[in-house]
């Protein structure tokens, strides 16, 4: 009794210092005034513009989400931005303007004046949220809406970085938490887009808490019925926030394929799930429940298109050229301190990575066939996955927006810190050695 009592107050004053580490590098880092500080992304006028779904929903004004068989139309149109992006941060930032009374959507003139600035681009990252021309050029609505959605997004991203920072000391190593919630921290990437008014934290928080379920599941090794229900709920909020919550179903049925091994039973699972997260997605997108299926090739035709425009209009990464810019992106420091200790970082990669190829080309072509065959045999499955989703990302990411980026850096982030503590305890254990 008295050992459980001292070992949960250990792990409690664990925690304890582990979240004063993190809130001490996010005050330092100047992560709570980045919200203030960040000038004003153009993308954010048309988020917060577009919350106005909220406000149909709520007063069921069901025919403001029905849309014309028009392929084509303009990007200030009505199907077009029905069709733009998904709505629940929508409804989120939507409540809390409502509540706040702050509605960007009220005046008809100044909405339209803001859509059409965002098409133009050219007073994007040139006005700050408190400037006193800020409210002339874009309402005093709209400015008080992007700062609140930006708190929101602050606050959810913060919510991302502690139970990334918890998961990973709670699973493996409290070393290997400090070291990735550094990393996010101190990132440029993750201080813009976590603290603008857009959907990449709330979405980024959503598919970090499918992720953590589908874990749970993974390692546990058995299907319940409320993680199932909850993994289908949380995956159609993440898919309903960005088009990228859709991986979320590879890895749900790669998941359910690993755990059941009854043929039957795993049909009966994956129908379920899917049926779930269908059904929730369209119950989130009610412009799908008239006509679900041409709805769905709608808005997957104008994501398409829309992709096929940045391609045009933006650099297009090689498989190499990606890689390299990834490495630039994990290097990325505000001051020449951080990005001295991540260059540091990357060199103890290094070490360890040619020092495990050293040791593996000096093995005979028998034992490299046999450990290759074993870690296949074991893992074949998990890597397949991997590098399907790794691909499809990289199809994805590859026109060089940053914000893109985000997910490939956090998997970067982990095997990076995996590797420096590993280079560690060989360290210390050959310093130990009689």
């Amino acid at each position: 009794m008295i050992k459980n009592l001292y070992g949960a107050q250990k792990k409690i004053i664990k925690y304890f210092l582990l979240l004063i580490y993190l809130f001490s590098l996010l005050y330092l880092s100047g992560w709570f005034n980045l919200n203030k500080e960040i000038p004003i992304n153009l993308d954010e006028l048309a988020w917060v513009q577009d919350s106005q779904v909220f406000e149909w929903r709520l007063n069921q004004d069901w025919e403001n989400f029905s849309w014309s068989e028009v392929e084509k139309s303009g990007w200030m149109s009505h199907d077009f931005r029905l069709f733009d992006q998904p709505h629940f941060v929508k409804y989120v930032y939507g409540y809390i303007f409502t509540i706040k009374n702050t509605q960007p959507w009220l005046t008809k003139k100044q909405q339209e004046k803001n859509y059409l600035q965002f098409t133009q681009q050219y007073l994007s990252g040139k006005i700050r949220v408190y400037e006193n021309n800020s409210k002339e050029i874009f309402g005093i609505n709209t400015i008080k809406a992007i700062f609140l959605a930006r708190k929101i997004n602050t606050l959810v991203g913060i919510g991302f970085i502690t139970i990334i920072t918890i998961f990973l000391a709670r699973q493996f190593s409290i070393n290997q938490s400090l070291m990735v919630s550094f990393l996010i921290i101190t990132n440029p990437i993750f201080q813009y887009n976590f603290n603008i008014a857009t959907a990449d934290s709330i979405s980024m928080f959503f598919i970090l808490i499918t992720l953590l379920l589908f874990y749970s599941i993974f390692k546990k090794n058995k299907y319940k019925k409320v993680t199932l229900i909850l993994s289908s709920i949380t995956s159609a909020i993440a898919t309903s926030s960005k088009i990228n919550g859709w991986i979320l179903i590879i890895i749900s049925i790669s998941v359910i394929m690993m755990i059941e091994k009854d043929a039957k039973k795993m049909l009966k699972k994956l129908f379920s799930w899917l049926s779930l997260f269908i059904g929730f997605y369209i119950y989130l997108q009610p412009e799908l429940w008239n006509y679900p299926i041409s709805g769905f090739i709608r808005y997957f035709s104008q994501r398409i298109i829309q992709q096929m425009r940045f391609e045009i209009d933006s650099q297009s990464l090689n498989i190499f050229s990606y890689h390299y810019w990834l490495l630039k992106l994990y290097l990325g420091s505000k001051n020449e301190f951080l990005y001295l200790i991540k260059v540091g970082m990357l060199f103890f990669n290094s070490l360890l990575i040619l020092r495990k190829i050293r040791l593996f080309l000096m093995l005979s072509f028998k034992k490299i066939k046999e450990k290759i065959n074993n870690f296949l045999k074991n893992n074949y499955l998990v890597l397949l996955i991997f590098l399907l989703i790794w691909i499809i990302i990289f199809l994805y990411a590859k026109i060089g927006f940053e914000r893109y980026a985000m997910w490939p850096l956090i998997v970067i982030f982990v095997i990076s810190s995996r590797l420096i503590e590993k280079l560690f305890h060989q360290t210390l254990f050959f310093w130990k050695k009689p």
